[in-house]
């Protein structure tokens, strides 16, 4: 088993880096470091602002996803569990360290229902990022991202119901485990979803100011692109920083910006912007957490 995660990190290692030469070659550092250079450090700045506000959105979404399971869990804790996951979520992979919120609630929370919760998060995320795809692709009339859109959309929406309708019962079964996290979670959607509406609508808020993120970026580097066409590309984007290729979706996701948003944006912006993002999304987050988990942070000694 050891053997098998090591060549996998090893394996994700060497795509990050064969990406990254990829990038390399496309990118021109003279026109990538000038536009830097040149960008309007007041957007920047208030930008960088928005990403204070991740933390209270992430903490009100995990607590109402808790709250429609029925599993009362205190604030603290739930705060608590959010800071934490931040911390981890920098070199994670496919934002993985969301899943370090199960082992921090305590023992008398049952970690699969937990991780139903966890699940139950992810797909009104996804939900919510390909809606606002479906939106932003059809105000610009680009059919090809709109029929992505559409179709993942879809193909969500068939998951939900024909898991929906699966009866598993626990085992010690590994595979029986991850069944009954998967079918959990669809149940929520389809049975509950009046329950789930909350969730998805700080969901909205979320991906919305993160989007809005992006535009201003974008602006503060010289590019007065339209927002729908932000809205109708960028969540594609995190969407394919979700497959779990590379640590941190390094080079995953500077290429999906890069290549992406290409028919609208120089590469040598997109590249900018996307690192922009990742410091926002990944490390500042992390920053924030790692310092909220030392000072302030409860300490739970559980058994994974």
């Amino acid at each position: 088993m050891n053997y098998f995660v090591s060549l996998r990190g090893i394996l994700s290692l060497v795509l990050s880096i064969s990406i990254i030469i990829v990038i390399f070659q496309i990118v021109d550092f003279d026109i990538f470091f000038h536009s830097i250079k040149d960008s309007n450090h007041n957007y920047i700045l208030s930008s960088f602002a928005l990403t204070s506000i991740w933390p209270i959105l992430a903490t009100l979404r995990w607590s109402l996803t808790l709250k429609g399971l029925k599993l009362k869990i205190p604030f603290i804790k739930i705060l608590n569990s959010v800071m934490i996951s931040f911390s981890t979520n920098i070199l994670a992979p496919a934002k993985s360290g969301d899943f370090i919120k199960m082992f921090v609630m305590g023992r008398e929370f049952k970690k699969l229902d937990l991780a139903t919760a966890i699940i139950s998060e992810r797909i009104g995320d996804l939900l919510i990022l390909l809606s606002l795809s479906v939106i932003g692709s059809h105000y610009i009339n680009n059919l090809f991202y709109f029929s992505i859109s559409l179709s993942i959309l879809f193909l969500i929406f068939l998951f939900i119901i024909i898991f929906s309708l699966i009866k598993i019962n626990i085992s010690n079964n590994l595979l029986n485990k991850f069944l009954y996290v998967i079918t959990g979670s669809s149940k929520i959607w389809y049975n509950k979803f009046n329950q789930m509406i909350p969730v998805l609508t700080i969901s909205f808020a979320n991906w919305f100011l993160a989007s809005l993120q992006i535009y201003i970026f974008f602006l503060a580097f010289g590019e007065n692109i339209d927002f729908f066409i932000v809205l109708a590309i960028f969540p594609l984007t995190v969407l394919t920083t979700l497959i779990p290729l590379t640590p941190g979706s390094i080079g995953l996701r500077e290429a999906s910006f890069m290549f992406l948003f290409s028919p609208y944006i120089d590469p040598n912006i997109s590249v900018a912007v996307s690192l922009c993002y990742f410091l926002c999304s990944s490390c500042i987050t992390s920053f924030l957490g790692v310092i909220f988990t030392f000072f302030l942070g409860i300490k739970y000694s559980d058994k994974v």
